[in-house]
């Protein structure tokens, strides 16, 4: 349904204090902890070159994305940084951490997160996570780091609804591609998070969650206008709680969106569902 894309989820996202709440909360999942196996292989000097792009593009979205808002607003900033990655040749996946029930992530005093979400990169069986928010938030001076070190900077917290049967803290994770939406990334959570899907459910949910972690990026799906749309317009409203924010930094912001577009159009990795209608008047 048109009316139940990402402008729905832009008002769950954006009008509570966190990085994401889940739509519902259940009492326990059934999905267990995804290693990272049979990843791209690449020679070394290519994935000194793959990382050192991601840690430029990286630098580039912490100075206009609204990183200083560590509260919420990292769906979308995710998204951003697949689309930057993408337009170099370089395919990502996005990695979800999700607390357990019962359980949360504060990484900071006055900051609690449901989930959280950054770009990963795989490569010969390693993984990298690229997420300024964590130097944003002073927790690490650096802004590509290794899966594990990305986790433990989550720091779960036992929650005072946690019950016994809730079971020991731990973190989910999930995967979905870059490229898709948000709706369909709403979608893999739900499924992975339920308790009561049947073994046959959750087999396929597995399997999918294993074939966007083999993906390549000739196999990734184009990213739609619509939702590049939508994404703009989140992040400028995103940047409006910003204490630096001006009209001049979103136009920066839509320059760099136009660009993206353009770069995302030359590696066929663009789908032209609707014109690009991101502006400061949308919001």
């Amino acid at each position: 349904m048109k009316m139940c894309r990402l402008q729905t989820l832009v008002l769950i996202c954006l009008m509570i204090p966190a990085c994401g709440v889940r739509p519902k909360d259940r009492n326990q999942t059934s999905s267990s902890d995804i290693n990272v196996s049979s990843a791209p292989t690449v020679d070394h000097e290519r994935q000194l070159e793959i990382l050192a792009i991601a840690r430029s593009k990286a630098e580039e979205a912490s100075k206009i994305l609204g990183y200083s808002i560590g509260e919420t607003g990292c769906d979308y900033r995710a998204f951003y940084l697949s689309m930057a990655l993408a337009t170099e040749g370089i395919y990502s996946s996005a990695f979800y951490g999700m607390a357990r029930t019962g359980f949360k992530f504060v990484p900071k005093a006055g900051i609690t997160w449901e989930y959280h979400v950054a770009p990963m990169i795989q490569m010969n069986e390693e993984a990298w996570v690229v997420d300024p928010t964590m130097r944003a938030l002073g927790l690490s001076d650096e802004i590509v780091l290794s899966r594990a070190q990305w986790k433990d900077l989550l720091s779960v917290e036992k929650q005072v609804f946690w019950k016994a049967e809730d079971g020991d803290e731990g973190i989910r994770e999930f995967y979905f591609q870059g490229s898709f939406t948000l709706l369909e990334n709403l979608r893999v959570r739900q499924q992975g998070d339920n308790a009561r899907a049947p073994a046959s459910a959750m087999a396929a949910f597995q399997k999918e969650q294993e074939a966007i972690k083999k993906s390549s990026f000739a196999a990734m799906l184009p990213f739609a206008m619509s939702d590049i749309n939508e994404v703009c317009k989140s992040i400028i409203f995103l940047t409006h709680q910003e204490k630096d924010n001006s009209i001049d930094k979103q136009k920066d912001l839509i320059k760099n969106f136009e660009g993206l577009v353009a770069g995302l159009e030359a590696r066929g990795k663009l789908k032209r569902d609707v014109a690009f209608t991101c502006s400061t008047r949308s919001n």
